[in-house]
């Protein structure tokens, strides 16, 4: 594919990140229940809800956001599934963060987000709304 179309792919996701950073602000204290309040509104139709790692919820099937914590731990860092795919901003594709290893992750090797921010929730919604908007064949041009 050319790079006028990676470009879009990009260029929509730093555009939705920075809508959904003014209806969540760019803190790292994101809880479940707000995640939970805006994967409803986005995804009305896909979204299964935020888990925590040892939880189950439908990983094929779908919309999630699931974090690298057990529900007993305080909670480290979010990433998102979609449909048997899954994304990590800090682009660890080859780690088993969410007790998925089967799950193949989409997106390049560059990270979206620096080890100084703190919006991965912002940016797991991010994930699945450019996900839902361009497929999961354009969104490894991310």
């Amino acid at each position: 594919m050319s790079g006028s179309v990676s470009k879009g792919v990009k260029d929509l996701y730093w555009e939705i990140l920075k809508v959904v950073e003014k209806l969540l602000g760019t803190s790292d204290q994101l809880d479940t229940n707000e995640l939970e309040r805006v994967g409803w509104l986005l995804f009305p139709e896909k979204f299964n809800g935020v888990f925590a790692k040892d939880e189950p919820y439908d990983e094929k099937k779908g919309f999630s956001i699931v974090n690298t914590d057990n529900i007993d731990e305080p909670g480290e860092h979010w990433m998102a599934v979609a449909d048997g795919f899954k994304y990590d901003s800090f682009a660890r594709h080859r780690e088993n963060l969410i007790n998925q290893p089967n799950l193949p992750s989409l997106g390049d090797n560059e990270p979206e987000q620096s080890i100084h921010e703190k919006n991965c929730g912002q940016r797991c919604l991010t994930w699945l709304a450019v996900y839902e908007a361009v497929g999961p064949e354009r969104i490894n041009l991310l």
